[in-house]
């Protein structure tokens, strides 16, 4: 939170080292299984298309895709249990203007996490559709023909996939920053120390033209919620983010 209150900056980590272990991979099964049972037709063609798309499923392990997660609930107890240490966790609040304006400018997409299968299907279910669709105006289904139309759709998978979470984390009711393809070599991309590996990240200024951006906390489950929230007035003072105030944490969480 110091961190963020001093540089007024908001950090979109790479997406395979999120919390979820499943992030990615298990969206390209759903979609590998869609492919599957959309085929048109048995030709070697749609096999060859088929075993093509099987194949990237190798290609988004080095993609450099970041995101910074949201809630749209701030009081939460299973992320105060994960996310504050010894009852010193703060909830950062921002309005979604502001954080629609960061993503423009910084070619993110701000979105809502969809956790129900059903739809998250039925949604893949669409590029299957466009897969095939394409693939039957392609003239002569050669290898490169079919790879190009494999690299496309690819692509169109990851602007969807980071949006389909594990029905598990539902109760995070999360929104979503996501990227684009990121350059390795862009200014704001950085690396910062993990708790078990490195952890690539981009950083998303939230004010570079120095306006008066709002926000306020809520106060985690603490034994001092009053100094605390001095504190973040405090911080607030010395970086380019205006402090509008505090809520207090409802949740009977202690450490002892």
């Amino acid at each position: 939170m110091i961190g963020i209150l001093g540089s007024g900056e908001i950090w979109a980590s790479k997406i395979q080292c999120l919390n979820d272990s499943s992030e990615l991979s298990r969206g390209f099964g759903i979609a590998l299984e869609a492919f599957r049972h959309t085929r048109p037709d048995d030709s070697g063609a749609s096999q060859k298309m088929i075993e093509l798309m099987d194949q990237s499923q190798g290609m988004y392990g080095g993609t450099n895709i970041c995101v910074c997660s949201w809630s749209e609930t701030s009081d939460l107890l299973s992320q105060w249990r994960a996310y504050s240490k010894n009852s010193q966790g703060y909830a950062l609040h921002f309005r979604s203007a502001d954080l629609q304006e960061a993503a423009k400018r910084e070619n993110f997409r701000l979105g809502k996490c969809i956790y129900n299968e059903v739809e998250q299907r039925a949604i893949i279910g669409e590029i299957a559709k466009t897969l095939w669709m394409r693939y039957a105006k392609c003239r002569e289904k050669d290898d490169l023909e079919l790879t190009t139309l494999r690299n496309d759709l690819v692509f169109i998978l990851l602007t969807i996939l980071p949006f389909l979470k594990h029905p598990a984390f539902s109760e995070e009711r999360e929104w979503r920053l996501v990227s684009g393809m990121i350059d390795y070599t862009s200014a704001r991309y950085s690396i910062r120390t993990g708790p078990v590996v490195p952890i690539p990240y981009y950083r998303i200024p939230l004010n570079p033209h120095k306006r008066n951006v709002e926000f306020r906390t809520t106060i985690g489950p603490s034994p001092h919620p009053d100094i605390a929230s001095d504190a973040v007035n405090i911080a607030s003072k010395f970086g380019p983010l205006k402090w509008i105030g505090s809520y207090f944490s409802q949740t009977p969480l202690r450490t002892i």
